[in-house]
């Protein structure tokens, strides 16, 4: 079995940031590799190490480029998950998926073969948002994390500001002195909520996704670039504006809850870990070719249209012939629902297919077509299976099938699909 270790940050006063992003990481290792987290002290790990690892995964504030070097010495491929381009590196990977991340500052520190994964597309934390209704509130539920230091103070005079108590339905706080718990139950008390005041740091980001009306305050140097960053875009508020805004009639605070729920955030409805791995594990057909997978851009309107041929379209539930700019208004509609989504298929660079996802009844039902040159290759089955067992999207996938198309049928199959989730029309 192959064998992958993560090095994250160990000192006390460490927030849960780096396990977060850990744990998200982890998708992008094939099944058969054995996770091991590494959080007490690193570098007595490394002098008693005896262990070659296939890959290792650094994501710690405690490292600098003396570590590092030295547990490359015990990975065959290294990767760092930073966000401070504050030191020299000695990893073969480097991910920065801030939106400020620049590709010339990391040339100066790093070899010249390390692969840069820089930018919003490398989001691998960002948690999917799939609500579509805004509900008026009587009450408002409120969401406290400013990290793990203490900052009970800040929270009691933020809540002594607030004139109207009874407008307050529950309040969480997390962070400071309180105790540990998992990060689905810390996401899911923030989907509960209806505010959140925050560190302009990991949370926030999960927070803009979720399209929560945020108050941010900055604790760091590095926070202050995000806080700055967002602020500028309209996605967060000073946390001094909060005593002003919670002081509003509720309906005024229905409205401007509303009006940021309906905002347009650029925001991924699916889990970018795809964006990643077509870098670093990217899936391979039958003949060991390397298949991509990239979100949907118009240039290739074309290229779908393409594949709309009388052969193709015998095994779907509607076989007529329609024109080409009937296909252009027909996929403007399609995504203009956020939740719908078209990946394009690559194989060794070549447009080989695509796959499409409609959100129906809060299930994705999935087609796929492949270009006939690419067929008999298990790039159907091999992509499939990807977006199946990633859950690279948060709902269940759904796929309707024609009995007589028994190639779909066996790469439907083959890819994890059963009766509960394939459904077969004459």
């Amino acid at each position: 079995m192959k064998r992958a270790i993560f090095f994250l940050d160990y000192s006390k006063n460490s927030g849960n940031g780096h396990l977060q992003r850990c744990r998200e990481f982890k998708k992008v290792f094939p099944k058969n590799f054995k996770i091991i987290f590494i959080t007490s002290d690193i570098k007595k790990f490394i002098k008693k190490n005896n262990n070659i690892y296939d890959y290792g995964v650094i994501d710690s504030y405690k490292i600098n480029y003396n570590i590092e070097s030295k547990i490359k010495k015990i990975c065959k491929t290294l990767i760092t998950i930073d966000d401070l381009n504050n030191r020299r590196f000695a990893s073969d990977i480097i991910i920065n998926y801030s939106p400020l991340a620049k590709r010339n500052i990391y040339l100066s520190k790093s070899a010249n073969k390390t692969k840069l994964l820089l930018g919003s597309k490398f989001n691998f934390v960002r948690k999917l948002n799939l609500n579509t209704k805004y509900l008026y509130k009587n009450k408002l539920n409120l969401f406290f994390y400013f990290g793990k230091q203490n900052k009970s103070n800040l929270i009691h005079k933020i809540l002594k500001n607030i004139k109207n108590k009874k407008i307050i339905k529950k309040i969480y706080i997390f962070g400071g002195q309180k105790k540990k718990i998992s990060h689905k139950l810390f996401l899911k008390k923030m989907d509960n909520s209806d505010i959140l005041l925050t560190s302009s740091g990991l949370t926030l980001q999960e927070g803009i996704s979720k399209k929560k009306i945020i108050f941010s305050k900055y604790f760091s140097l590095n926070q202050y670039k995000y806080f700055k960053y967002y602020k500028s875009k309209g996605y967060i508020n000073s946390l001094d504006k909060f005593k002003h805004f919670i002081n509003l009639p509720i309906k005024k605070i229905n409205f401007l809850l509303q009006k940021q729920y309906t905002k347009k955030i650029d925001t991924k409805n699916y889990d970018q870990i795809l964006n990643i791995k077509n870098s670093i594990f990217p899936i391979r057909d039958l003949e060991n070719n390397i298949i991509t997978i990239k979100e949907y851009k118009k240039n290739f309107c074309k290229h779908l249209y393409n594949l709309q041929t009388k052969d193709n379209r015998k095994f779907f539930f509607d076989k007529r012939a329609f024109t080409y700019q009937s296909h252009k208004k027909y996929l403007v509609n399609f995504l203009s629902n956020q939740n719908n989504l078209i990946f394009i298929i690559f194989s060794k660079r070549e447009f080989a297919g695509y796959i499409k996802f409609e959100l129906i009844n809060k299930q994705y039902y999935v087609s796929i077509v492949i270009h006939k040159k690419f067929r008999g290759k298990g790039i159907a089955t091999k992509v499939l299976y990807f977006f199946k067992s990633k859950k690279i999207l948060s709902k269940s996938l759904f796929a309707e099938v024609k009995n007589k198309n028994l190639s779909s049928l066996y790469a439907f199959k083959k890819a994890g699909f059963n009766k509960k989730n394939l459904k077969l029309f004459n």
